[in-house]
C-alpha cells in the first residue's frame, strides 16, 4: 500500500474505532465502571464486638453519617464487610470506624464485647478506627496507630513507636486475638491487656498519644509523688526527677528522690529507702541510684527497680492554677489518694494559690508483674529473723517445731500475714515432710491467756526464683490481704546493690496476688513541677 493510500484510509479507520468504543474512555466509565472496593475484618476489644456498625468515615467526623458506606451490624464473631465505589471523594484518606455505643443489652445499637456478654462494651461512647486505606481488625491498638498518624507520623513510624510504647510486637498491633483470654484472676502482660488499657483510655475520654520513643529527652524538674508534712522539721516527700537521655535511648529515665527530716535532723539514706525487689539481677534496693524506665505517650509503660515492677498507666491533667493550695490538698485527701498527708493540718499553706501552669495529674495504673519484695530491708528487727536463728530455710524449719509452740503467748511460731479480722496468721512446722500447722494469734507482744488458736494445717513449698530460695505456704484460709506472704533467703552474694546488712539473712517477703483487683490503682495523683516548686517554697522545704 502506497503512502497516499494509507493517508486516504486513516480517517475511515478512526471513525470505525470510535464507533466500536476502542479507546473511548468516557464510554468505558459509563458502561463498564470499575468493580467496587470491599473491606472486611473483625471489630475487637477483649473479644469480638457484637452490634458494631462499621463505616467509611469520608468526612472524618467520627460518625457514620447517612450516605457513607457502611456494613451491617456485626454478629457474635465481630465480623464486618462493606463495599463502596473507589471514586468517592475523600476515599483515599478515609478510615474505617466502629463507634462503641453504651446502653441496654436489649438495644440493637448497644455494642457488646463477647468476652463479657452480659454488659455493654462501654459506659461512654467512643470510636475505634483503622488506618486509612485498610480493612482487617479494628481495635484499640489500630486506633492508637491512627492517633500517631494524625499527629504527623507515617504509618511505619507510628507502628514502630506504638510497639515500643506498649512492649508488643508490631504484628500484634494488627491482631492479638491469639493471646490468652483476659482473666480477672490473673493479670497477663500481653497485647490483649494493652488493648484493654487503651480502650479504658478511650472510654475515659483520654486523648491517645504515640510518643517518639527514641528521640532525645531533656532533663526535667521533679514532680511530687508523695508528701507527708507536719512542719518544716518533720516531713517526708518523694519526687521523680527526669534525666536527660540521648537520641536512640528507648523512652525516658527518672530517679526516685526522697527527702525528709525528723526533729529537724535530715533522714538518712537507710531511713528513706528500704524497698527491695527480687529481679533477674538479684535483690535490688530501689533507691535513688536505680533508674525508672518509662515509655512515652498515652498510655505508657514503666519499669521500676530494674524489672521489679512493670506497670502500665494513663494519666490526665487538670488545671489547678489560681486555686488555693489548701482546697486542692483537701480534695485529693478526701479522694483517698496517697499523694498528701498533713497530720497537723494544712495551716502552713495559708491562703496561697497555685501559680499559672500548675496541674494536678490523676492516674490509672495497672501492675503487670508480681515480683517478691522486702518491704523495708533496713528494718531487720521487723522484717528478718536473727542471724543466729537461721540463715537458711532448713534452719527455720528445725528451729520452729509445732510440738514446742506455746499457745498462751505464740512463742515458737513464725509470722506469715495479717488477717482481715485484725489477728495474725502464724505457723510452725509439723515435723512430717513439708507439713505446717497454722495459728490465728493476737497481734503484738505476749498476752496472758489464750493468745493463739490452731487454724488448720498445710504445707510449705521452696521455690528458687532468680537465684534466691523462697518458702511459700499453702492450705491456709484467705487472709483478706492483696499480697501473698513468704520467707526467703537473701544472700550477700545475690544482691545487685547493698540491700541487707552484712552476711546472709532470712527475710519476710511478699508479692501482690495476680488478680486484677489486687493490681489496679485508679486513684493515684501527682502535681507537676510548677505546682510542686510553689508548694515547697510555701512549706519552707
Amino acid at each position: 500500500m502506497t503512502p497516499g493510500e494509507i493517508r486516504r484510509l486513516a480517517p475511515a479507520v478512526l471513525v470505525a474505532m470510535v464507533a466500536s468504543g476502542c479507546g473511548g474512555g468516557a464510554n468505558t466509565d459509563s458502561n463498564n465502571p470499575p468493580p467496587p472496593l470491599t473491606r472486611s475484618g473483625q471489630v475487637v476489644i477483649d473479644g469480638p464486638i457484637r452490634n458494631a456498625l462499621v463505616c467509611l468515615d469520608l468526612n472524618n467526623n467520627g460518625f457514620c453519617d447517612p450516605g457513607e458506606p457502611a456494613s451491617a451490624r456485626t454478629g457474635a464473631d465481630g465480623s464486618y464487610s462493606l463495599s463502596f465505589d473507589g471514586r468517592l471523594p475523600g476515599v483515599a484518606v478515609a478510615s474505617l470506624i466502629a463507634p462503641m455505643v453504651p446502653g441496654s443489652l436489649n438495644a440493637a445499637s448497644t455494642t457488646v464485647d463477647m468476652a463479657h456478654p452480659t454488659t455493654a462494651s462501654t459506659t461512654q461512647a467512643y470510636v475505634l478506627r483503622q488506618v486509612p486505606g485498610k480493612g482487617g481488625q479494628i481495635s484499640p491498638l489500630t486506633t492508637l496507630l491512627v492517633a500517631g498518624m494524625a499527629a504527623g507520623m507515617t504509618e511505619a513510624q507510628a507502628r514502630f513507636n506504638a510497639a515500643l510504647q506498649l512492649a508488643v510486637s508490631e504484628a500484634k498491633l494488627d491482631n492479638y486475638q491469639d493471646d490468652p483470654a483476659f482473666d480477672v484472676q490473673r493479670v497477663q502482660d500481653n497485647a490483649r491487656t494493652m488493648a484493654k488499657e487503651v480502650a479504658a483510655a478511650l472510654e475515659k475520654g483520654v486523648a491517645l498519644e504515640v510518643g517518639d520513643q527514641l528521640a532525645a529527652k531533656p532533663a526535667s524538674l521533679p514532680d511530687l509523688r508523695h508528701l507527708n508534712f507536719n512542719d518544716a522539721s518533720n516531713h517526708f516527700h518523694r519526687e521523680w526527677q527526669g534525666q536527660a537521655v540521648t537520641v536512640g535511648t528507648n523512652g525516658s529515665r527518672q530517679f526516685d528522690r526522697r527527702f525528709g527530716r525528723s526533729g529537724g535532723t535530715p533522714l538518712t539514706h537507710d531511713q528513706l529507702y528500704g524497698l527491695a525487689y527480687l529481679t533477674t539481677a538479684g535483690w535490688v534496693l530501689c533507691d535513688d541510684t536505680v533508674p525508672i524506665q518509662s515509655t512515652v505517650g498515652v498510655p505508657h509503660r514503666s519499669n521500676y527497680c530494674l524489672g521489679g515492677e512493670h506497670s502500665m498507666a494513663l494519666r490526665t491533667d487538670s488545671n489547678i492554677a489560681d486555686r488555693p493550695m489548701k482546697e486542692v490538698v483537701a480534695g485529693v485527701v478526701a479522694s483517698g489518694s496517697a499523694l498528701f498527708g498533713f497530720p497537723s493540718g494544712t495551716s502552713a499553706l495559708g491562703e496561697i494559690r497555685f501559680p499559672a501552669g500548675s496541674t494536678l495529674r490523676k492516674g490509672h495504673a495497672l501492675r503487670l508483674t508480681q515480683s517478691w519484695f522486702i518491704n523495708n530491708a533496713y528494718n531487720v528487727n521487723a522484717e528478718a529473723l536473727p542471724q543466729d536463728t537461721a540463715t537458711r530455710l532448713e534452719q527455720v524449719v528445725a528451729a520452729l517445731p509445732a510440738a514446742a509452740v506455746d499457745l498462751r503467748d505464740g512463742a515458737g511460731t513464725l509470722a506469715l500475714s495479717p488477717l482481715s479480722n485484725g489477728r495474725q496468721l502464724r505457723l510452725a512446722f509439723a515435723g512430717s515432710g513439708t507439713a505446717v500447722q497454722y495459728y490465728e494469734c493476737e497481734p503484738g507482744g505476749a498476752h496472758s491467756g489464750n493468745m493463739c488458736n490452731t487454724a488448720g494445717t498445710g504445707h510449705y513449698v521452696i521455690d528458687t526464683v532468680n537465684g534466691s530460695r523462697v518458702m511459700r505456704f499453702t492450705g491456709h484460709g484467705a487472709t483478706g490481704q492483696s499480697q501473698e506472704w513468704a520467707w526467703a533467703e537473701v544472700k550477700a552474694s545475690g544482691q545487685f546493690n547493698t540491700v541487707t546488712p552484712t552476711g546472709d539473712w532470712i527475710y519476710q517477703v511478699r508479692r501482690y496476688l495476680p488478680g486484677l483487683a489486687d493490681n489496679l490503682d485508679t486513684n493515684s495523683h501527682r502535681i507537676n513541677p510548677t505546682a510542686w516548686q510553689a508548694m515547697k517554697v510555701q512549706l519552707g522545704l
